[in-house]
């Protein structure tokens, strides 16, 4: 097996790629940026600032690991699980927080949640509402969204014009800046931090390499993974710059299936070599970045599994490509459970033990969290699942929750990280001037290099 991994806030500041745009000065070190802030004192226009590194890593695992040693089975397990957010009475997406989805919020103490298109209808009825779920939380939520712009976005559901929309994915390939990719990232995340979220399911960095792909179509930057990790890295830090953390998805590479994995375990029937040169360079390219998470999809991979077993429950995909292979040690989060590329081979319970079992460290909205908690419990009690297997995931979730400023402990060293963030007030920052001329240069750009604005997904 590979050597750990160094931990997070060193190895990735240390493993930074060089701008690969020469108009950019350089990113500076660490060590001049100020201890415990939540931004590096540089000016915000260079996309290649890392993401803001935690400069107290003695302080931050010694509280993981207190906080490890408090915590029963059950603690563990459940900081595992990011639920979905629905109605206890209706089963249909929850826009209030009813007093029986409270009560199961406080019972269950999962790691996070994750809001859809359903639970968006207003700024003052999304901000009300995460505040209420995270006030049923011990250890602060993960507040997840599918942010990516295009035809991905849930806060469109706020009402035109309310928040920033970005392009597609397409339409920055086109434009191929990375300097405004990372202020649409920046942009992107001050939004995102003012509502109440802090990650978000994106970008996505698969490589487009076929056309019948009607899963990916414009969601995608480029068929050049160079072109995506480029403008995929500064995206992301972008975002993580502004306290919210990036998932980037889907690996280990959804561009060659043809299947939507949403319906039916869709099958990428590339060579390791080929997944090496053209699917993981993105990826590798996203973990020097400090990327907080990697989404792993439901396709099969043979050329990595030997068989049609799902990439997200898949040892050899998740211990074997993505900690070995790749170095990433960041989270490992599936895609959602319910999917029918995982649904249709693993039930409720069978799935959320799998994820775990195979290396993962978040389960992604089961059906019935009750039951996937009773079942990986179980698991554990079993022998199944080692403890020190859970143990490894809920060190991963803590220090992101640090790291980005949403679990914040008394102690001066943690009350520092992001405090610039801290009450921005959503008038002020959705839809600002500055973030929508982000866009319209984005489209101009793209227009530009295309010939013609329909030429380009919007």
């Amino acid at each position: 097996p590979a050597a750990p991994a160094p931990a997070a806030s060193e190895s990735r500041a240390a493993s930074a790629p060089a701008s690969p745009d020469s108009r950019a000065a350089p990113a500076p070190p660490a060590a001049a940026e100020p201890r415990g802030a939540g931004e590096p004192a540089i000016a915000p226009e260079d996309p290649y600032v890392l993401p803001a590194p935690a400069h107290y890593p003695a302080a931050r695992d010694a509280y993981i690991e207190s906080r490890i040693s408090e915590m029963s089975l059950e603690d563990k397990v459940t900081q595992l699980l990011v639920v979905a957010l629905v109605s206890s009475d209706t089963g249909g997406p929850l826009t209030e927080l009813d007093p029986l989805t409270e009560r199961r919020l406080r019972q269950l103490q999962p790691g996070g949640v994750v809001f859809y298109g359903g639970n968006v209808k207003s700024v003052p009825q999304l901000t009300g509402l995460i505040s209420g779920v995270q006030a049923t939380a011990r250890i602060p939520l993960f507040v997840a969204v599918d942010e990516e712009g295009g035809l991905v976005s849930r806060l469109r559901h706020l009402g035109p014009g309310v928040a920033t929309h970005l392009p597609t994915a397409a339409t920055f390939g086109a434009a191929g800046d990375p300097l405004l990719s990372y202020r649409a990232g920046r942009a992107l995340g001050t939004e995102l931090r003012a509502l109440g979220f802090n990650l978000n399911f994106a970008p996505v960095v698969d490589v487009a390499k076929s056309e019948d792909n009607r899963f990916l179509d414009s969601r995608t930057y480029s068929g050049d993974p160079k072109v995506v990790s480029r403008l995929a890295t500064a995206f992301l830090r972008g975002l993580q710059n502004r306290g919210v953390s990036a998932a980037v998805k889907h690996f280990p590479g959804h561009g060659g299936a043809v299947d939507d994995s949403h319906y039916t375990t869709a099958a990428v029937d590339a060579s390791a070599e080929r997944l090496e040169k053209m699917d993981w360079p993105p990826f590798r390219a996203a973990a020097r970045a400090g990327v907080d998470a990697f989404m792993v999809a439901h396709v099969a991979v043979p050329a990595l599994t030997g068989d049609a077993t799902p990439a997200s429950v898949s040892p050899a995909v998740l211990e074997g490509a993505a900690r070995q292979e790749i170095g990433f040690d960041g989270l490992l989060i599936s895609d959602s459970v319910t999917m029918g590329g995982l649904s249709d081979v693993l039930g409720d319970r069978s799935a959320a033990v799998a994820v775990v079992a195979a290396g993962g460290d978040i389960v992604l909205t089961p059906a019935r969290p009750e039951r996937a908690r009773d079942a990986l419990l179980e698991a554990l009690r079993d022998g199944r699942i080692p403890e020190s297997r859970v143990d490894a995931s809920v060190r991963r979730i803590l220090r992101v929750k640090l790291d980005r400023g949403i679990l914040v402990p008394d102690e001066e060293v943690f009350t520092r990280r992001f405090a610039n963030l801290q009450g921005l007030d959503p008038e002020e920052v959705l839809s600002a001037a500055a973030h929508r001329e982000v866009v319209a240069e984005i489209r101009r750009r793209a227009a530009a290099r295309s010939g013609t604005a329909e030429a380009v997904p919007q």
